[in-house]
């Protein structure tokens, strides 16, 4: 894997994306962080002198896994006796300890590897915690409290410790031109479209379709508008990351206006401009269950021009495997990850 010399570092995860066996595969626990390191000196020295952890989050469900390999017809999936029941491990581990010390500030890449729906809904009882980055990208407002990490299929906190944030540094981070800063950009005419995730479609459509056709079309350079209605699906992004521009969930401060992401639960306006890579990018719900059922499409980034909200023909699609990997002056879009920072509260008597 080669990233381009302006990548920004962050957090990530890759998964297979088989289109059919996608839920199946990534449920069985085929999952990864992909960790790309900043350059010294750039992260506000608090954050890059903490203990760092990375927390990978998989969901364990053996008996969906189990009824979803036998509709596929899947013969290598098959459990003897009776299923364990459902659960969540870290890092491959069931309840693993974490020993942090009061006081000191505790870097968390926290990646939720779900392939069902639920939000991992990540709080620390007892300490402060702070947003950092979401999707592999820091946020502009460091250090931002919060009180729960809604990280969707990718904490708690009282504001009552004599330590609070005066003894974080403020800190904005310098972005690469392809994250560009785009709230008061225009979006170009005709690249204004919606994008609705229901009933195991997109826009209606499922995936595949007879027709084999783009949902939507764009071009490189443009400012790209999409109004998603996702209705609970986690609508999720290739190769290119969206800024959040308007109408969108908060989730108690977690989401603000201007924030980054490859993954967004919920109504809302979102904003890209498509910076090198044409072709084909796929868009798809991350509860993989319903992406291999068929809540996937494929927009087409030309260099003619031109944008449309209507289906236009593809030429024929790859039907089978389509991978959700990109590197360059677009950021990697593997999926839902976020990045916070917290410390164990001291106690004062």
């Amino acid at each position: 894997m080669t990233l381009a010399d302006n990548h920004m570092g962050g957090t990530h995860w890759m998964h297979p994306h088989r289109h059919g066996s996608s839920s199946l595969q990534t449920g069985g626990g085929a999952v990864s962080a992909v960790i790309v390191e900043d350059p010294p000196n750039i992260l506000p020295k608090q954050v890059e002198d903490a203990k760092e952890v990375i927390f990978l989050a998989h969901l364990l469900d053996m008996e969906e896994l189990q009824e979803t390999a036998d509709e596929s017809s899947d013969g290598l999936f098959a459990v003897n006796g009776n299923l364990p029941q459902t659960s969540v491990v870290v890092n491959g581990q069931f309840n693993p300890i974490i020993s942090i010390v009061a006081g000191e500030w505790v870097r968390f890449r926290v990646i939720w590897a779900s392939w069902l729906e639920g939000n991992l809904n990540l709080s620390v009882d007892g300490c402060e915690m702070h947003l950092l980055a979401k999707d592999g990208i820091y946020i502009r407002d460091f250090p931002r409290s919060i009180e729960t990490a809604p990280i969707v299929p990718g904490v708690q906190t009282t504001n009552d410790s004599p330590i609070q944030t005066q003894n974080l540094e403020a800190w904005t981070p310098s972005y690469p031109e392809y994250l560009t800063d785009l709230r008061s950009s225009i979006p170009s005419p005709g690249c204004t479209c919606t994008t609705e995730f229901d009933r195991r479609a997109v826009n209606g459509i499922p995936f595949p379709s007879d027709k084999e056709s783009y949902l939507h079309a764009t071009y490189l350079g443009a400012i790209v508008d999409r109004n998603i209605e996702s209705r609970g699906h986690p609508y999720h992004q290739h190769i290119y990351p969206f800024q959040l521009i308007s109408g969108l969930n908060t989730f108690g401060g977690y989401n603000q206006i201007g924030d980054w992401h490859d993954t967004y639960t919920g109504r809302g306006l979102i904003r890209f401009s498509p910076t090198e890579f044409t072709g084909k990018m796929m868009v798809h719900c991350h509860r993989l269950n319903h992406e291999d059922e068929g809540m996937m499409a494929i927009e087409n980034i030309g260099t003619d021009g031109t944008c449309t909200c209507t289906e236009s023909q593809n030429g024929g699609l790859d039907n089978e495997v389509i991978i959700g990997i990109a590197a360059g002056a677009g950021a990697l879009v593997f999926a839902i990850s976020a990045y916070v920072l917290y410390r164990k509260r001291k106690i004062v008597k």
